[in-house]
């Protein structure tokens, strides 16, 4: 076959068309593409976040709704001030621009107060260790009564002025008194140490997760 004829074939409206009719399907998926793509990301659309903080979470929830957005209860805290189910915080915050379906997380603050579970420190830990325990786990820790005993050791725990027990669960806002053994204390038979039937009256039967209840 010569060049000649080759380059005829070439120019055989049937190629012309078949090439033609190529390059209309590879733009016809190349704007398909882009137009799903687009409606799948919300391309171009934003939405100011309003400020739902200082808000009832009902309330929110439907003011968000109305935009196009979610309203999702992330996490919670606790302030006597506040009513139950008052929003405190919100990510993202107010203002910034989102797209349609975010969803919005918000702190709610509780109708009790959280507690904390005493960790197995009593006659288990010496001061330091059973510090670092109480400061990982969120305790707040006042300083430490000294009593005649095994020095450096943890021999009870106090909080409100009341003996508490292991596993017991302590308001989260409590702070709580290490009781330690200091050996060059003289011992004082007057000194109830760990008097059980005085108690702080708290929860020692829950599990160790507290439930949001706003």
């Amino acid at each position: 076959m010569t060049g000649k004829e080759l380059l005829n074939k070439f120019n055989a409206p049937i190629v012309w068309g078949n090439l033609l009719g190529m390059a209309l399907v590879f733009v016809l998926v190349c704007l398909g593409a882009t137009w799903c793509m687009n409606n799948y990301t919300n391309h171009g659309e934003r939405i100011d976040v309003p400020d739902v903080t200082d808000l009832l979470f009902e309330d929110a929830q439907a003011q968000l709704e109305a935009l196009g957005l979610t309203c999702v209860v992330v996490d919670s805290s606790f302030n006597k001030n506040l009513a139950p189910g008052i929003i405190v915080e919100q990510t993202p915050k107010p203002n910034a621009q989102v797209k349609g379906g975010r969803e919005i997380g918000v702190t709610i603050n509780v109708k009790t107060e959280p507690m904390l579970v005493l960790p197995n420190i009593i006659l288990n830990c010496s001061q330091r260790e059973a510090e670092a325990q109480l400061a990982a786990l969120g305790f707040k820790v006042g300083p430490c009564m000294y009593v005649a005993g095994d020095k450096g050791n943890v021999l009870g725990v106090k909080c409100q002025g009341k003996n508490i027990n292991n596993g017991d669960r302590v308001p989260v806002s409590s702070t709580i008194t290490l009781v330690v053994g200091n050996s060059e204390m003289e011992y004082n038979e007057n000194e109830v140490l760990y008097d059980e039937g005085e108690g702080l009256e708290i929860d020692n039967t829950g599990s160790d997760t507290e439930e949001i209840v706003f």
